[in-house]
Order: structure tokens, then C-alpha cells, then sequence
């Protein structure tokens, strides 16, 4: 059976690598999500055994969205992946 997967980022660009990325690898991508908003609406939907989750989201904070993931889903496993380089997001998060 296939892992399931949500990938919650507002570029397109990074949603359609990481799908292809993905399913090269066997896994089913169910939801994809441009933001905080939608992801949550997504989550409650599918309930995905892993999720990609970008920090910079247009309506949320993707480490503040971290905290409802968990809470709704606490079984599923989540990657935070961002090109965010600010030294000390990355040191508060590690």
C-alpha cells in the first residue's frame, strides 16, 4: 500500500517537483495546498501519512500551522522544507 502524501507550499513550481520527486518513489501525493488555509481544509479531508510543509505561507506561518497539523493529525509525519535562510528560524526549529 502506498504512502500518502500533502504537500503545502504557495509555489507551484515546488509543488510540481515535489510530486514528481515523490511519485517516482512509489508514493501518492492526495492533497497539494498553496496555504494555511487550504492545507487545514486538505488535512481534515484526507488525513495524509506525511506531510511537506513550507514556512513562508501567504496566510499563516508555516511553523504556527505545524501546531494544528499535530493536533489534528498526530500520527502523521511532517518535513518542514523551506529556502528560508534566516539563521535564527532555522536555530529555533532544530
Amino acid at each position: 500500500m502506498s504512502r500518502t502524501v500533502m504537500i503545502v507550499d504557495d509555489s507551484l513550481f515546488m509543488r510540481k517537483i515535489l510530486r514528481g520527486i515523490l511519485a517516482e518513489q512509489g508514493y501518492t501525493v492526495t492533497a497539494e495546498a498553496a496555504s494555511g488555509l487550504e492545507a487545514m481544509k486538505n488535512l481534515h479531508a484526507n488525513h495524509p501519512d506525511i506531510i511537506f510543509l513550507d514556512i513562508i505561507l501567504p496566510d499563516s506561518n508555516g511553523l504556527d500551522l505545524l501546531a494544528e497539523i499535530t493536533t489534528v493529525c498526530p500520527d502523521s509525519k511532517v518535513v518542514v522544507c523551506s529556502s528560508i535562510g534566516q539563521p535564527l528560524v532555522i536555530q529555533k526549529n532544530a
